[in-house]
């Protein structure tokens, strides 16, 4: 409410011009459509219209408590009430429970109480906006100590655990009153079309690698299929349960689908271009107002303002938050041998400055690094305990061989002692024979 109400009261510049246009724009519409004629071809227009709807629009109908739920079920709600058509496609199916199924997975991997899911609430390290986390932090009918788990119950009743399908996601579109129609369901459908399809999805693709917002061939086809439905509702070949229908749009934010070559320039209509021509088709009320200042939030949320302050992060993640600031200090204190390197010599004082929903992202940090740490200290060890095997194992080798030549060099003594003992006592031999061979001469 405090964001909203700087925007309104102390705009920047590039706000205050957009605000002027939205306000003349207003004005001159209201004049347009001051009579009950004028609001009574409206209501017909729409009455006999089909709209394809896409993500832009179903997940916020989906995600209670997000900036855009209230308009977003207040458009369905306008629809029904008209007896407009309004349905979907499998793909655009796919496409809204991808964004369900990526914020559960996320919970599901790092936990209820983790700085991802901090970090992905505020949309910041590399999260964008998710409008389901948006939904679990700003819902004000969430009940205290209320998990992410029980947010999604909420919003899909036959929910179990966090394995969130497609067919869930069906039934929770289908209690607001949006179909999900495959093409071969369409009355009038001809496999024929098949071929235009791919025509369509290869002229899709080619204006978003242009562009540079090419994500999956999924996206292209999904596109391909909604242009596809739409012009063929336009020409009245294509009937929903029998019911033929005077115009059709695509609900979307997407422009790459306007005036593909052999189809209509216009397909495409911006969901909160259908919600003023909705509150605008009836008379002008408080609810009417209301809905349109709603309208100015959500172009605002499609902008890239975000409506989930810092404040509710840290209100709905207080306890978590006031936990990991105690819990980084004291590890900081006990490891700071290992964060003087990174973040300088003094660590405790550059912790105590951060910001207060940073701290669970910094714990793991450090914990990360203190682990890293830990993890060389015991490498390292085991090195060293290794080279020391190694070297002892060396020496009793070594040992051993000096054993050995120690031996061999002994019994060579002893051999060469044997030896120069034999040589003694051969000669000694010869000396003796050679006195008693004098003696004998002598005597003769």
């Amino acid at each position: 409410i405090r964001m909203v109400s700087d925007i309104l009261t102390a705009p920047r510049k590039e706000e205050a011009v957009y605000l002027g246009y939205l306000t003349q724009a207003y004005f001159g519409q209201q004049l347009l459509r001051a009579t009950d004629r004028m609001r009574n071809v409206d209501r017909e227009h729409l009455s006999t219209t089909c709209f394809v709807a896409d993500s832009s629009l179903l997940v916020p109908a989906l995600a209670r408590g997000s900036e855009g739920h209230v308009l977003a079920r207040r458009m369905i709600e306008g629809l029904r009430e008209l007896e407009c058509g309004l349905v979907t496609t499998s793909l655009l199916l796919d496409e809204t429970w991808e964004h369900a199924h990526w914020a559960a997975a996320l919970v599901q991997k790092h936990g209820e109480d983790s700085s991802a899911l901090v970090d992905a609430s505020r949309g910041v390290r590399g999260y964008r906006q998710n409008l389901f986390i948006e939904g679990y932090v700003r819902g004000p009918n969430a009940p205290s100590g209320a998990t992410f788990r029980d947010y999604l119950r909420q919003v899909f009743p036959k929910l179990s655990g966090l394995g969130i399908t497609r067919a869930q996601v069906e039934d929770a579109l289908l209690a607001m009153g949006v179909r999900v129609v495959k093409l071969e369901q369409w009355g009038g459908f001809d496999p024929i079309a098949f071929p235009q399809i791919d025509g369509l999805e290869e002229q899709t693709r080619d204006r978003r690698k242009q562009a540079g917002t090419f994500k999956q061939p999924r996206q292209t086809r999904a596109e391909a299929e909604a242009v596809l439905v739409v012009s063929k509702v336009r020409e009245q070949s294509f009937l929903l349960e029998g019911r033929r229908f005077g115009d059709g749009f695509f609900l979307s934010h997407t422009r790459i689908v306007e005036g593909l070559d052999g189809y209509p320039q216009r397909i495409m209509l911006l969901p909160e271009g259908l919600a003023e021509w909705l509150f605008t088709s009836r008379p002008f009320g408080e609810t009417e107002a209301a809905a349109l200042f709603n309208v100015l939030l959500w172009e605002l949320g499609v902008s890239g303002i975000k409506f989930v302050s810092d404040e509710l992060v840290q209100r709905r993640f207080s306890g978590m938050v006031t936990a990991s600031r105690s819990t980084l200090l004291r590890t900081v204190a006990a490891r700071r041998d290992v964060l003087v390197e990174k973040y300088g010599p003094d660590p405790e004082d550059a912790f105590r400055k951060v910001h207060a929903l940073d701290t669970p992202f910094l714990l793991d940090t450090v914990v990360e690094l203190a682990l890293r740490k830990a993890q060389e200290e015991k490498t390292q060890a085991e090195r060293r305990a290794s080279t020391a095997e190694a070297q002892a194992a060396l020496t009793a080798a070594e040992k051993q061989e000096l054993a050995r030549l120690r031996a061999d060099k002994a019994e060579k003594r002893r051999k060469s002692e044997r030896r120069s003992r034999s040589g003694k006592t051969a000669k000694n031999k010869r000396r003796r024979r050679r006195k008693a061979k004098k003696a004998r001469r002598r005597r003769r």
